[in-house]
């Protein structure tokens, strides 16, 4: 049923406009209704949501809490997600300036003007695995480029970028452990894994959740079992920033960023 009316709504664009500013006030909510899954569910349900952020009217909703996101950080107030970000990459810029940079699940690829706002000399490139987000990107950022890509499967060489972003999309990658080792394999020198979510004692956790009224998947990790997958794809820690704290499930919550050094061999 819905997707003959999709279908539908996308040969008449003008009432596909006017149906997604009827449905927006009900969707606005970037997070909500988290659900725990259960291991024997997992596989089942992880697969059957494994192209929800293809959803096309994600990017759109996204957008609008960024141009707010942004507007701010213009005039000058803070905003730990972006001041993470800028704090983490600033010494590599100083290091060596105009390396490659490409952001995994770069959505509407605002990291591009986070970066240049703040005058890191970063060549910016972004890719997302949904082709909607990648066509908002291109029309917001024409001067970027930007590829349709599954994080599991990058279609890059080995060591193409300098740097390697993975933006607040691991938790969302049910083959994570993949989505690892792709980011560390397209990767030259530095990878930062930006905005995970971590818990300190219990095992990692998978949930459903709406996603801007998309039902979805969340994934807060383990953190040593985080690290050691880092480990594993060739990755060492070298610098950690905390964006949140929380106590949650009887554990530490944190929201982390971590920027990783590739090991020489």
């Amino acid at each position: 049923m819905f997707a003959t009316l999709r279908t539908a709504l996308d040969r008449h664009p003008a009432l596909k406009s006017a149906a997604r500013a009827m449905l927006r006030p009900l969707r606005r909510g970037i997070s909500s209704d988290y659900q725990p899954l259960a291991e024997g569910e997992r596989s089942a349900i992880l697969g059957a949501l494994e192209d929800a952020w293809k959803d096309d009217d994600i990017p759109h909703l996204q957008r609008e809490v960024v141009e707010k996101a942004l507007a701010d950080y213009r005039s000058g107030k803070p905003l730990p997600a972006f001041d993470c970000l800028v704090e983490l990459l600033q010494p590599l810029a100083r290091a060596v300036p105009g390396q490659t940079l490409l952001e995994v699940g770069c959505s509407s690829g605002y990291y591009a003007e986070v970066i240049a706002m703040r005058g890191l000399d970063l060549r910016y490139a972004g890719c997302d695995f949904s082709p909607a987000f990648v066509d908002l990107a291109k029309r917001c950022h024409p001067a970027n480029d930007f590829d349709i890509a599954d994080a599991t499967a990058l279609p890059y060489g080995d060591g193409s970028f300098d740097i390697v972003v993975s933006g607040c999309c691991l938790l969302h990658i049910p083959n994570y452990a993949r989505a690892i080792t792709e980011t560390a394999r397209v990767a030259r020198r530095h990878v930062l894994f930006h905005r995970t979510p971590v818990l300190h004692a219990q095992l990692t956790r998978y949930f459903t959740k709406r996603a801007y009224g998309v039902r979805t998947v969340e994934i807060h990790f383990q953190e040593s079992e985080l690290v050691a997958r880092f480990a594993s794809a060739g990755l060492r820690v070298v610098a950690v920033s905390t964006l949140e704290v929380d106590w949650r499930y009887g554990d530490a919550f944190a929201s982390k960023s971590y920027l990783c050094e590739k090991k020489v061999s």
